[in-house]
């Protein structure tokens, strides 16, 4: 193989490969095809992603294949000049070439998906407002690996790490067949979707349910889906509520911004005391209290003031995505549940100690 490309498309192309971090003893596979284009394919078996193929147009004076080493991305990243030239042995630039020493073949286990079928689509902005949405809400460890991904059910894409639930609703997609997006995969979307891109992503299912393949512009990628039933969280979001009311979200959370600059780690726990139009609310420090007061506009409630508490970086997670949040409590030890028209959060509450009421 002999091929000529452009130096800032192919480091384009291994920018995003680099965000993979697979191990270094690994390599990209690189193949032409007939419409004078290179295909480039990397494969970890220790992970759950493999990128199928990154397509980039270039200069073919033979067809053929070659194999970049993985160790090599940051040394070509960095080299100077407006184009490589890439042999099945060299890879050659400006003031020097790097000689391949070992021509290794395509990577065992690589896995390529013949029988598929599409199961949603969707705009890269909305794939990245719903991933930004509700993955700080995911499990951080495996105890339950189900719980460490990000589900997809109808119209609606959740997380949910046993203190607390995120969904978010979406209106380009609904489909009846639930899937649920790794953790590594989700990292790797979060690193290189962007939020302001109109093309179109598409989602394709493998026959037995188990891959998933993602067609992102001329990015292919496949990744090992979670397997099991997710939580019915539906389940667990209260009917009834003895509380509601409309708050500035936007000025919450600037409120607990400005008590974490002076929480030195001391305590974890923010306790609400609902007024009938204003909501307190007040942080113990290790040598002092801060309060704070927000106004609001009740709906219903009327046994008041009304406590509780909560964790406030719970809160703060949740609440940043919204411009006007209606937030519900049912009573001091029910689930404080947060939405506006696309959006739900519930988190648990902490009970509050006796001294603290």
């Amino acid at each position: 193989m002999k091929i000529v490309v452009n130096a800032s498309e192919l480091k384009d192309v291994l920018n995003k490969i680099n965000k993979l971090n697979i191990k270094k003893e690994n390599s990209i596979f690189i193949k032409t095809n007939k419409l004078n284009q290179v295909e480039f394919e990397i494969y970890d078996n220790t992970s759950v992603i493999q990128i199928n193929s990154i397509l980039i147009d270039v200069k073919v004076l033979e067809h053929g294949t070659a194999v970049i080493p993985y160790e090599l991305i940051n040394i070509l990243i960095h080299q100077s000049g407006d184009s490589y030239t890439i042999t099945d042995n060299e890879l050659i630039y400006d003031d020097g070439y790097i000689k391949v020493l070992d021509k290794v073949s395509k990577v065992d286990g690589f896995l390529e998906i013949k029988r598929k079928e599409q199961l949603l689509y969707m705009h890269e902005y909305e794939l990245y407002r719903l991933i930004k949405n509700v993955s700080y809400c995911a499990a951080k460890d495996d105890t339950r690996t189900i719980l460490t991904g990000i589900n997809f059910d109808g119209n609606r894409v959740a997380a949910i790490d046993g203190y607390r639930i995120a969904v978010s609703v979406s209106n380009e997609f609904n489909t009846n067949k639930p899937i649920t997006l790794s953790k590594e995969l989700i990292k790797f979307l979060n690193k290189i979707l962007n939020k302001k891109s109109k093309q179109l992503i598409s989602f394709f299912l493998d026959k037995t349910g188990r891959y998933i393949e993602m067609q992102i512009g001329l990015t292919c990628i496949t990744s090992k889906l979670i397997e099991g039933d997710y939580l019915k969280y539906e389940d667990i979001i209260p009917k009834e509520y003895s509380y509601k009311f409309e708050i500035d979200a936007r000025q919450f959370v600037s409120k607990l911004k400005t008590m974490d600059k002076a929480d030195f780690g001391c305590t974890n726990v923010l306790k609400m005391i609902l007024n009938n139009d204003s909501m307190e609310i007040i942080k113990r420090l290790e040598m002092a209290v801060m309060s704070n007061k927000i106004n609001i506009n009740k709906d219903y409630g009327n046994d008041l003031p009304f406590k509780i508490a909560a964790n406030p970086t719970y809160l703060k997670q949740a609440m940043t995505k919204y411009d006007n949040a209606i937030i519900k409590f049912g009573n001091d030890i029910e689930p404080i549940v947060i939405s506006d028209d696309m959006n739900l959060d519930l988190i648990l509450p902490i009970k509050l100690a006796s001294r603290d009421m």
